[in-house]
Protein backbone atom coordinates (compact mmCIF):
# COMPACT_ATOMS: atom_id res chain seq x y z
CA UNK A 1 0.00 0.00 0.00
CA UNK A 2 1.24 3.45 -0.82
CA UNK A 3 1.42 6.08 1.89
CA UNK A 4 -1.77 6.57 3.86
CA UNK A 5 -3.48 9.88 4.54
CA UNK A 6 -5.46 10.61 7.71
CA UNK A 7 -8.72 12.04 6.33
CA UNK A 8 -12.11 13.34 7.40
CA UNK A 9 -15.10 15.05 5.78
CA UNK A 10 -16.38 18.28 7.31
CA UNK A 11 -18.29 21.51 6.92
CA UNK A 12 -15.99 24.49 7.32
CA UNK A 13 -16.94 27.77 9.02
CA UNK A 14 -16.54 31.39 7.90
CA UNK A 15 -13.72 33.27 9.60
CA UNK A 16 -16.07 35.68 11.40
CA UNK A 17 -17.82 32.75 13.08
CA UNK A 18 -14.49 31.16 13.99
CA UNK A 19 -13.51 34.50 15.59
CA UNK A 20 -16.65 34.36 17.76
CA UNK A 21 -15.93 30.78 18.80
CA UNK A 22 -12.37 31.71 19.79
CA UNK A 23 -13.80 34.57 21.88
CA UNK A 24 -16.17 32.10 23.53
CA UNK A 25 -13.22 29.82 24.31
CA UNK A 26 -11.47 32.75 26.03
CA UNK A 27 -14.56 33.48 28.13
CA UNK A 28 -14.86 29.84 29.16
CA UNK A 29 -11.12 29.58 29.86
CA UNK A 30 -11.36 32.39 32.41
CA UNK A 31 -13.79 30.22 34.44
CA UNK A 32 -11.74 27.01 34.50
CA UNK A 33 -8.56 26.27 36.47
CA UNK A 34 -5.41 27.20 34.55
CA UNK A 35 -4.38 24.59 31.95
CA UNK A 36 -7.21 22.21 32.87
CA UNK A 37 -8.76 22.49 29.38
CA UNK A 38 -6.92 21.94 26.09
CA UNK A 39 -8.71 24.36 23.77
CA UNK A 40 -9.13 23.44 20.12
CA UNK A 41 -7.06 25.73 17.88
CA UNK A 42 -8.95 28.03 15.54
CA UNK A 43 -7.88 26.17 12.39
CA UNK A 44 -9.40 23.00 13.88
CA UNK A 45 -12.89 24.44 14.43
CA UNK A 46 -15.17 22.68 11.95
CA UNK A 47 -18.19 20.37 11.88
CA UNK A 48 -16.97 16.81 11.24
CA UNK A 49 -19.37 14.64 9.25
CA UNK A 50 -17.21 11.53 8.99
CA UNK A 51 -13.73 10.57 10.14
CA UNK A 52 -12.04 8.00 7.89
CA UNK A 53 -8.78 7.41 9.67
CA UNK A 54 -6.05 6.18 7.32
CA UNK A 55 -6.88 6.13 3.59
CA UNK A 56 -4.34 5.06 0.93
CA UNK A 57 -3.24 8.23 -0.88
CA UNK A 58 -4.22 6.82 -4.27
CA UNK A 59 -7.84 6.49 -3.06
CA UNK A 60 -8.26 10.19 -2.17
CA UNK A 61 -9.62 11.19 -5.64
CA UNK A 62 -12.20 8.39 -5.54
CA UNK A 63 -13.20 9.43 -2.01
CA UNK A 64 -13.67 13.02 -3.21
CA UNK A 65 -15.85 11.77 -6.06
CA UNK A 66 -17.93 9.66 -3.65
CA UNK A 67 -18.46 12.77 -1.53
CA UNK A 68 -19.61 14.68 -4.61
CA UNK A 69 -22.16 11.95 -5.36
CA UNK A 70 -23.39 12.04 -1.75
CA UNK A 71 -23.78 15.84 -1.89
CA UNK A 72 -25.62 15.86 -5.23
CA UNK A 73 -29.08 16.10 -3.67
CA UNK A 74 -28.25 18.62 -0.96
CA UNK A 75 -29.25 22.27 -1.03
CA UNK A 76 -27.25 24.86 0.96
CA UNK A 77 -27.81 24.39 4.69
CA UNK A 78 -28.70 27.27 7.04
CA UNK A 79 -26.94 26.40 10.29
CA UNK A 80 -26.13 28.19 13.53
CA UNK A 81 -23.91 27.66 16.54
CA UNK A 82 -25.86 27.98 19.78
CA UNK A 83 -25.68 26.51 23.25
CA UNK A 84 -22.97 24.68 25.14
CA UNK A 85 -22.68 21.14 26.32
CA UNK A 86 -20.25 18.44 27.34
CA UNK A 87 -19.61 14.77 26.70
CA UNK A 88 -20.47 12.62 28.52
CA UNK A 89 -22.33 15.27 30.61
CA UNK A 90 -21.81 18.67 32.24
CA UNK A 91 -21.26 17.18 35.71
CA UNK A 92 -18.16 15.22 34.65
CA UNK A 93 -17.14 16.75 31.33
CA UNK A 94 -14.42 15.31 29.12
CA UNK A 95 -15.21 17.31 25.98
CA UNK A 96 -16.70 20.82 25.89
CA UNK A 97 -18.73 21.63 22.78
CA UNK A 98 -20.93 24.21 21.09
CA UNK A 99 -24.22 23.00 19.67
CA UNK A 100 -25.45 23.19 16.09
CA UNK A 101 -29.01 24.25 15.19
CA UNK A 102 -30.86 25.12 11.99
CA UNK A 103 -31.37 22.71 9.07
CA UNK A 104 -30.66 19.63 11.20
CA UNK A 105 -32.87 17.17 9.33
CA UNK A 106 -31.23 17.89 5.95
CA UNK A 107 -27.84 17.82 7.70
CA UNK A 108 -28.58 14.39 9.17
CA UNK A 109 -29.74 13.11 5.76
CA UNK A 110 -26.50 14.41 4.22
CA UNK A 111 -24.45 12.72 6.93
CA UNK A 112 -26.28 9.43 6.27
CA UNK A 113 -25.68 9.69 2.50
CA UNK A 114 -21.99 10.38 3.15
CA UNK A 115 -21.76 7.39 5.49
CA UNK A 116 -23.35 5.17 2.87
CA UNK A 117 -21.43 6.49 -0.15
CA UNK A 118 -18.01 6.43 1.55
CA UNK A 119 -18.30 3.37 3.83
CA UNK A 120 -15.58 1.50 1.93
CA UNK A 121 -12.92 4.15 2.63
CA UNK A 122 -10.57 4.32 5.58
CA UNK A 123 -9.77 2.11 8.55
CA UNK A 124 -11.91 3.91 11.15
CA UNK A 125 -15.38 2.59 11.98
CA UNK A 126 -17.48 4.83 14.22
CA UNK A 127 -20.55 3.23 15.78
CA UNK A 128 -21.76 6.35 17.59
CA UNK A 129 -24.81 8.17 16.30
CA UNK A 130 -24.28 11.54 14.64
CA UNK A 131 -24.58 14.42 17.12
CA UNK A 132 -23.88 17.74 15.36
CA UNK A 133 -21.48 19.80 17.49
CA UNK A 134 -18.20 21.67 17.38
CA UNK A 135 -15.59 20.57 19.89
CA UNK A 136 -14.25 23.60 21.78
CA UNK A 137 -11.91 21.91 24.24
CA UNK A 138 -10.96 18.73 26.07
CA UNK A 139 -10.58 18.44 29.82
CA UNK A 140 -7.02 17.57 30.81
CA UNK A 141 -5.90 14.55 32.85
CA UNK A 142 -7.75 12.26 35.24
CA UNK A 143 -7.58 14.70 38.16
CA UNK A 144 -9.27 17.45 36.16
CA UNK A 145 -11.85 15.00 34.76
CA UNK A 146 -12.83 13.83 38.25
CA UNK A 147 -13.56 17.37 39.38
CA UNK A 148 -16.94 18.91 38.68
CA UNK A 149 -16.95 22.11 36.60
CA UNK A 150 -16.04 25.14 38.69
CA UNK A 151 -19.10 26.89 40.17
CA UNK A 152 -18.41 29.98 38.03
CA UNK A 153 -18.24 28.00 34.75
CA UNK A 154 -21.56 29.72 33.87
CA UNK A 155 -23.05 26.80 31.91
CA UNK A 156 -26.55 27.96 32.84
CA UNK A 157 -25.93 31.54 31.70
CA UNK A 158 -24.50 30.87 28.24
CA UNK A 159 -26.13 27.53 27.55
CA UNK A 160 -28.50 28.89 24.90
CA UNK A 161 -26.58 31.89 23.59
CA UNK A 162 -26.44 32.20 19.82
CA UNK A 163 -22.81 32.43 18.69
CA UNK A 164 -23.57 32.99 15.02
CA UNK A 165 -24.96 31.46 11.84
CA UNK A 166 -23.70 30.50 8.40
CA UNK A 167 -24.77 28.82 5.18
CA UNK A 168 -22.93 25.60 4.41
CA UNK A 169 -22.44 25.16 0.66
CA UNK A 170 -19.97 22.27 0.38
CA UNK A 171 -18.34 19.35 2.15
CA UNK A 172 -14.55 19.43 2.38
CA UNK A 173 -12.27 16.39 2.37
CA UNK A 174 -9.51 17.35 4.79
CA UNK A 175 -6.15 15.78 5.53
CA UNK A 176 -5.01 15.83 9.15
CA UNK A 177 -1.26 15.64 9.76
CA UNK A 178 -0.40 14.99 13.39
CA UNK A 179 2.30 17.18 14.88
CA UNK A 180 3.50 17.80 18.46
CA UNK A 181 2.23 21.38 18.12
CA UNK A 182 -1.21 20.14 17.01
CA UNK A 183 -2.75 18.70 13.88
CA UNK A 184 -2.27 20.55 10.58
CA UNK A 185 -5.19 20.51 8.14
CA UNK A 186 -5.12 20.64 4.35
CA UNK A 187 -8.20 20.54 2.12
CA UNK A 188 -7.72 17.87 -0.57
CA UNK A 189 -11.13 18.06 -2.24
CA UNK A 190 -14.45 19.92 -2.20
CA UNK A 191 -17.91 18.52 -2.85
CA UNK A 192 -20.18 21.53 -3.53
CA UNK A 193 -23.93 21.43 -3.12
CA UNK A 194 -25.91 21.86 -6.37
CA UNK A 195 -26.81 25.39 -7.38
CA UNK A 196 -23.91 26.97 -5.50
Amino acid sequence: MESALRLFAALTLPEALVDRLVSLQRILDSHWPARSVRWVRREQLHLTLRFYGNVPSEEAPALTEALRVACAGTRPLSLAIAGLGAFPNTRRPRVLWAGVTGDLEPLERLEQRIQSATAAFGDHRDTRSFQPHLTLGRIGGDRERQAAPPPNARWDQIENDLVGSWTATAVHLIRSELDPAGARYTTLGVAPFPGV
